[in-house]
């Protein structure tokens, strides 16, 4: 029972928060500082979803590059000369699971 107030209780504070923010029906507006710190709120939590993936560790024996990290900057790269989003994320998508396949073959040669 325990339990299951608290997954209640959880859901009344998550659908308040976020009622308070999305309703038409309600007035309010947060002052400019909170408002410039929340400008930096999409780029925070989408760097600590990527940063541990790219940056960990290779696995297995006689595995040096990691290819999420060699996908990452074929990507950057390919981001600072087009500014075609599609075809960027279309070509990264690619140049990981060739990585990741050439990676492969170069482990167990």
């Amino acid at each position: 029972m325990n339990t299951l107030l608290n997954i209640v209780l959880m859901a009344v504070v998550t659908f308040s928060c976020r009622y308070v923010f999305l309703a038409q029906s309600m007035r309010f507006e947060l002052p400019g500082l909170f408002r410039r710190a929340l400008d930096f709120t999409a780029p925070a939590v989408l760097t600590a979803m990527w940063a541990p993936i790219v940056f960990q560790t290779p696995q297995g024996p006689g595995s040096a590059v990691s290819p999420y990290l060699l996908a990452g900057l074929c990507t950057i790269a390919l981001s600072l000369l087009t500014r075609k989003t599609l075809v960027v994320v279309g070509v990264g998508m690619l140049l990981f699971g060739v990585a990741r396949w050439w990676l492969s073959q170069g482990a167990a040669v």
